[in-house]
C-alpha cells in the first residue's frame, strides 16, 4: 500500500499566514479540527499550526506578563499574576501585537515541523513519520501544491477498517505489550485550567489528566478543549477550575491492562479520540496510550 491509498480529504482547511491568533483559533474552532496547514497568498504551505501551539503561546504570554508586571513594580516575584489584568499595560499589548500573523505562532510549541510525503511513497514511510509527528503534508513533487493532509487519526481509521491485517498482535493485551507512557502528567481538579496548559508546555505532552483528591481520574484537558472556547472570552475561560471545564466535556476513555490492542484501536476510532487512559480497578491512573504509542508497536 502507498500514501495514495489513504483517502484524500474532500476539503483541506488551511490558515492564511496573515491570520492573527484569534483568526487562527476561529478557523480551527469553526471547522472542529485540531490543526491545519498555514499557506501563503499562492496557496503554498509555509507551516502548520495546531491548538497545542496556541496553548503554548498562551503560557508564554502569561509568563512574559508576569515578568513585565514585576519589572513595573506592580507585582512581587513570589506572587502569580492575575491574568485578567493583562490589558492594563501597553507593553503587554505590544507583546501580543508582535505575534500578529499565523507564521509567528505556527510551530510555537516546537512540535509541528513540516513533514512532507508524496502520494507514491510507501505506507511504511507514512507510519514511520506519524509515529513521531502528529500529521504530515502531502505535496505534489513538482508544483508543491497541497494534495492531502494526513493525521495520526487517519491512520487509526485505516487500521480499524483493515483490522484483520493486524493479526495476532491485535489480540495481545495492553499489559503484555507494555503499551503506554508513564508517569502520567496530571493536575488536581481544583486547579485552574491555565495550570494544566502550563504542564502541556513544560512537560511536552498534549493532554493532562485531571484527578480528584484521591488520585482518581475525573477528566482530561488538552487541545480539544480549546475548540470550545470563545476567543473573545479566552482569559476568563482559562481561569476556571479544571473540574468546571471537564464537567462540560466528554469523559475520558479508560482501558485496563487486560484489554487488547485491537480494542484500544477500536475505541480510538469509534469515539474519535487521540488517547486512552490505563486505569486499575479503582480507576487510579497507570499509563496513557497515545495514537503514536499504538503506531510504534505496529511498526516494530
Amino acid at each position: 500500500m502507498k500514501v495514495k491509498d489513504v483517502p484524500i480529504k474532500p476539503r483541506i482547511h488551511t490558515i492564511p499566514e496573515t491570520s492573527n491568533f484569534a483568526a487562527a483559533l476561529k478557523i480551527l474552532v469553526d471547522n472542529k479540527i485540531l490543526s491545519a496547514p498555514v499557506v501563503n497568498s499562492e496557496g503554498l504551505v509555509t507551516g502548520q499550526l495546531d491548538l497545542v501551539d496556541l496553548i503554548v503561546f498562551i503560557v508564554h504570554l502569561s509568563k512574559r506578563a508576569q515578568e513585565i508586571f514585576v519589572s513595573l513594580g506592580l507585582l512581587s516575584e513570589d506572587k502569580t499574576i492575575n491574568f485578567s489584568d493583562l490589558h492594563v499595560d501597553k507593553q503587554l499589548q505590544d507583546l501580543f501585537d508582535a505575534y500578529d500573523d499565523s507564521t509567528s505562532i505556527a510551530n510555537f510549541s516546537k512540535r509541528n515541523s513540516i513533514v512532507t510525503v508524496s502520494l507514491e511513497q510507501s505506507l511504511a514511510d507514512l507510519f514511520e513519520s506519524l509515529v513521531t509527528y502528529h500529521r504530515v503534508v502531502v505535496l505534489d513533487p513538482s508544483t508543491k501544491a497541497l494534495q492531502n493532509y494526513i493525521t495520526q487519526s487517519d491512520l487509526i481509521k485505516l487500521l480499524y477498517k483493515n483490522k484483520d491485517l493486524i493479526g495476532d498482535l491485535g489480540r495481545r493485551t495492553v499489559g503484555d505489550l507494555a503499551l503506554g507512557s508513564t508517569p502520567v502528567v496530571s493536575v488536581r481538579e481544583n486547579q485552574q485550567v491555565l495550570e494544566a496548559f502550563k504542564l502541556v508546555a513544560i512537560k511536552n505532552v498534549s493532554s493532562i489528566a485531571v484527578v480528584n483528591s484521591n488520585g482518581t481520574l475525573t477528566g482530561e484537558i488538552g487541545p480539544r478543549d480549546m475548540r470550545n472556547m470563545n476567543p473573545d472570552e479566552l482569559i476568563d475561560q482559562i481561569l476556571v477550575l479544571c473540574k468546571e471545564l471537564v464537567s462540560k466535556t466528554l469523559p475520558p476513555i479508560t482501558v485496563k491492562a487486560t484489554d487488547s490492542l485491537l480494542s484500544v484501536i477500536e475505541r480510538l476510532e469509534t469515539e474519535a479520540r487521540h488517547r486512552v487512559w490505563v486505569v486499575d480497578d479503582n480507576n487510579k491512573l497507570q499509563a496513557v496510550i497515545s495514537i503514536g504509542d499504538v503506531l510504534r508497536v505496529l511498526i516494530k
